[in-house]
């Protein structure tokens, strides 16, 4: 019997997945709420459409810049500390975003961006959480059923646009800055629910019983053990499907509000393709890592990249179809779904347990810095090239993946002959 088939082990880890369950809801409401109208508050700000990515540039640069800090944090203190934190300085940048849609600052706007992915760092960093107890033969439904939880706040969020407005008029500011008021309210719930109910900590009981965790590997860098991970064929293929994967799909949603609004849709309807887009990311997050445990992270992953080529190839084609884009957002939605499950699988299942949690972090990074390389790209190749021309230059960062998962292909079909 393993410690994690211990009764007072399984336990701790119902109440754990129950809590970080409720924490990606109250979460996920609050970075939905405010991070799916960050091109649109930017776009205010600035006037500019080159520049209306620059928020998703600053909030994915800020999680990327947080990951490895939230995971050595979790590492001496526990997860509790580190989720608890990322929410709170997340806070911070809320409050900064109101103050520059009330000034009109773009300084105010890049600083409440740079703090306010914190939050989204600990939001990525929650999945993780929820498998340092978990069986391991159940790591994948895990982890997928606190993504799902997140389904909750995220389609939510997005949809908050017209009360949030009704709340900015009510405190004399513009409608959007409601939206960032919302939020802030929901960070701080957070930041508190998982201070005060996240015990006893996951992360510090599953390393009480295990010996690989020792002093010398918790005091190494997120970042330090990229080189070793890349190494590994397992940690390579997860690495290049996580970060392009987000890619994909932070190049395609970051600028889909600002093509909806220039063809005429309305506030509301923006709202609903996101939440659309938002179901599809995380709605279906507990079929896929059913789907992982019985077929394996890699088949999944075809169908990744199958979804996405799909997506974009609507995407494409659009125009100012309002249906086409739906459908397009939704399966761009749907593929990231695929690529986060069965990536953060590989890495929670087949990394050593001495780097397990330094390596999340380093893939957290990584993903971040895809998402903010992505959205810094979106606008200028959608200014000179258009939304369509744009989902057709995006699905160029699928071919990695693809070479990658033939290569691997061939190698298991070599030992099999």
């Amino acid at each position: 019997m393993t410690w994690q088939d211990q009764a007072e082990v399984r336990a701790v880890q119902r109440r754990t997945v129950g809590v970080l369950s409720t924490a990606q809801v109250i979460g996920g409401l609050s970075i939905g709420v405010a991070g799916s109208m960050g091109s649109l508050l930017a776009y205010e700000v600035t006037g500019r459409e080159s520049l209306a990515g620059l928020s998703r540039v600053f909030n994915a640069l800020s999680a990327a810049l947080f990951a490895g800090p939230l995971v050595a944090l979790a590492l001496r203190r526990g997860r509790r500390a580190a989720l608890a934190s990322g929410w709170a300085i997340a806070l911070a940048g809320s409050v900064l975003l109101v103050g520059s849609v009330a000034f009109q600052s773009l300084w105010l706007l890049l600083g409440g961006m740079l703090l306010f992915g914190a939050g989204s760092a600990a939001n990525l960093q929650t999945r993780f959480a929820a498998t340092d107890l978990a069986v391991p033969k159940h790591r994948a439904r895990t982890l997928a059923f606190v993504m799902w939880a997140t389904t909750f706040g995220s389609v939510a969020g997005p949809n908050l646009a017209a009360p949030g407005g009704s709340v900015g008029r009510w405190l004399g500011l513009p409608p959007i800055a409601g939206a960032y008021v919302l939020a802030g309210v929901g960070l701080l719930v957070g930041s508190v629910f998982v201070a005060t109910a996240l015990r006893p900590d996951p992360l510090l009981l599953a390393r009480s019983h295990t010996k690989e965790a020792s002093a010398a590997s918790r005091r190494r860098g997120a970042l330090s053990v990229v080189p070793e991970l890349w190494r590994l064929p397992a940690g390579r293929f997860a690495l290049v499907t996580l970060v392009l994967n987000m890619y994909v799909m932070a190049a395609i949603m970051t600028l889909t509000p600002v093509h909806m609004t220039r063809a005429g849709h309305s506030l509301a309807m923006v709202g609903l393709t996101l939440s659309m887009h938002i179901l599809g990311m995380f709605a279906f997050a507990p079929l896929i890592g059913w789907w992982v445990e019985r077929s394996g992270s890699r088949v999944v992953i075809w169908a990744c990249v199958a979804t996405n080529l799909a997506a974009l190839v609507l995407c494409a084609l659009a125009g100012d179809s309002l249906m086409m884009v739906n459908i397009g957002l939704f399966l761009v939605g749907l593929g990231w779904s695929f690529g986060m499950v069965s990536g953060s699988s590989i890495l929670a299942e087949e990394v050593p347990v001495a780097i397990r949690t330094q390596s999340q972090g380093a893939a957290d990074t990584l993903v971040n810095v895809g998402n903010a390389t992505a959205a810094g790209l979106a606008g200028p190749i959608m200014g000179a090239l258009g939304f369509g021309g744009l989902s057709m230059v995006t699905m160029v960062a699928l071919v990695p993946v693809v070479l990658l998962g033939l290569g691997r292909a061939r190698v298991v079909h070599q030992v099999v002959d």
